[in-house]
């Protein structure tokens, strides 16, 4: 994984728009105080595949450079978990409501789910940080592998 992180990255593609795919008739219904965000899933699975996509081929440009080992495992590891876990939370909130379907939600549920959401957006945003620190380091270290 940190000798090619481009390939877990395009792997993780296929995964993602599947989960997106599946849930096609439905919407992403995020409330945040007064405001309603609403998603078409497959555009949101498109969204996180272009990402992944930006990544993996940042990755797959510098694959030459002697890049911070812990670095690109952490980021890998947490971009690839990260957004199947937002993915999975996002397009599937029914599994901590317990029920199938379309249902209604009480408060204090749908703030769990959005709360589990926006920690692991917070935590993937901040390891995206490492990722621009790792690149920039391998391309001034001027190392090849």
């Amino acid at each position: 994984m940190a000798n090619k992180p481009h390939w877990f990255m395009f792997l993780l593609i296929p995964m993602i728009l599947l989960l997106a795919i599946t849930r096609i008739g439905n919407t992403i219904d995020i409330q945040i105080h007064n405001t309603y965000i609403v998603i078409n899933p497959i555009h949101f699975g498109l969204l996180l595949s272009v990402i992944l996509g930006s990544f993996g081929g940042l990755y797959w440009l510098v694959r030459k450079k002697k890049l911070i080992y812990w670095m690109t495992i952490a980021h890998v590891l947490v971009t690839g978990i990260g957004l199947l876990s937002i993915t999975g939370f996002s397009l599937k909130p029914d599994i901590l409501n317990g029920t199938s379907g379309n249902s209604f939600y009480n408060y204090e549920q749908y703030q769990t789910i959005i709360m589990i959401i926006s920690i692991a957006m917070l935590v993937w945003l901040l390891c995206q940080i490492l990722f621009f620190i790792n690149v920039a380091a391998g391309v001034m270290r001027n190392k090849e592998k």
